[in-house]
C-alpha cells in the first residue's frame, strides 16, 4: 500500500472540518426553527468561527516559532 502523503492529509483534514461545518448548520436550522433562543445560534457559529480560523486559515501557525531552512 502507498503511504499517506501530506497533501492527501491537507485534503481529509478539509473534509473533515467542511463535514463538522454543515453538520453544525443543520444543527443551527433545528435550533433556529423550534426555540426563539438566538443565544444557542450564537455559540455555535462562534464554534463554526473557530473550525475555519483553525482549520482553513491556519491561525495556530501565528503562535508556533518560525521554522528556518
Amino acid at each position: 500500500m502507498s503511504e499517506p502523503t501530506k497533501s492527501g492529509s491537507i485534503y481529509r483534514r478539509g473534509n473533515t472540518a467542511a463535514f463538522w461545518l454543515v453538520v453544525i448548520t443543520v444543527i443551527e436550522l433545528i435550533l433556529a426553527l423550534t426555540f426563539e433562543s438566538a443565544i444557542l445560534l450564537i455559540l455555535l457559529s462562534i464554534g463554526k468561527a473557530g473550525i475555519i480560523l483553525q482549520v482553513f486559515m491556519n491561525i495556530s501557525r501565528l503562535w508556533n516559532p518560525e521554522e528556518h531552512h
